[in-house]
């Protein structure tokens, strides 16, 4: 059985970390985070092969130190390579809101790259999910995910009216407002990420996570671990493959 990361910062872990990950029945998302990370994403992918999905972008908390030549660069990586996946991109309102005009200016480039191509896009939005899908339906983005998403009902809800996904991550057990996403979304509005290696609140996040996290949705979906995990693999294949 074949378990789906949907957003994990695989650049960051090292190339014998990630055959484990692989050797377990994983298929990973790998985010990028800025111009160096974005290469190494894409040296990944030639390496490990099609369990290995490439994000390429520059992450909101980069945005600040990012010059406009890395933006350009990670865009003429993603037409050369050809990479179905832009991400992690987005806004920021919470953790550095001193850079949003540099983080709007960086993402408003990215979604222009967009137009006119059948990509998805793995969204970072703290504090910025109605900002953001504004400039999706601006840009009129057919898919994209909003990861660990912990917004308001209402945002939730206009996420779905679009299409959009959210992906719930391990964090989903010890973070309450996590926790009532997760209960409210629709079976055909998540999959799962690790988010590796993050770590929030002493949780080492790691794709080695997926499948517990699972298995706690399960209980709390009221729903047989085999339906929630083929549920999963068609809303991950919706986003990435199809």
């Amino acid at each position: 059985m074949t378990y789906y990361d949907a957003h994990c910062h695989l650049h960051e872990y090292s190339d014998n970390d990630i055959k484990d990950f692989l050797d377990n029945d994983l298929v990973i998302v790998g985010v990028s985070d800025d111009l160096e990370s974005t290469v190494r994403t894409l040296k990944l992918r030639e390496k490990f092969g099609e369990r290995v999905i490439p994000c390429v972008g520059i992450h909101p908390w980069n945005a600040a130190k990012t010059v406009e030549r890395d933006v350009e660069r990670v865009i003429e990586l993603a037409e050369r390579f050809d990479v179905k996946c832009l991400g992690e991109i987005g806004l920021d309102l919470v953790f550095v809101p001193e850079s949003l005009d540099k983080q709007i200016k960086i993402f408003v480039e990215f979604l222009e790259y967009v137009k006119g191509r059948d990509l998805v896009l793995n969204i970072h939005s703290p504090g910025a999910w109605s900002r953001v899908l504004q400039l999706l339906n601006r840009y009129d983005v057919a898919k994209a995910l909003f990861h660990w998403f912990t917004g308001p009902q209402e945002v939730l809800k206009e996420i779905r009216s679009h299409d959009y996904m959210i992906s719930i991550n391990p964090s989903v057990k010890i973070q309450n407002k996590h926790l009532e996403i997760a209960r409210k979304i629709d079976i055909e509005g998540f999959v799962i990420e690790s988010d590796g290696p993050y770590n929030y609140k002493g949780l080492q996040l790691s794709p080695k996570m997926i499948f517990s996290t699972i298995k706690f949705l399960s209980e709390i979906k009221n729903m047989s671990l085999e339906e929630l995990i083929k549920n999963i693999e068609i809303n991950f294949k919706k986003l990435f493959i199809s």
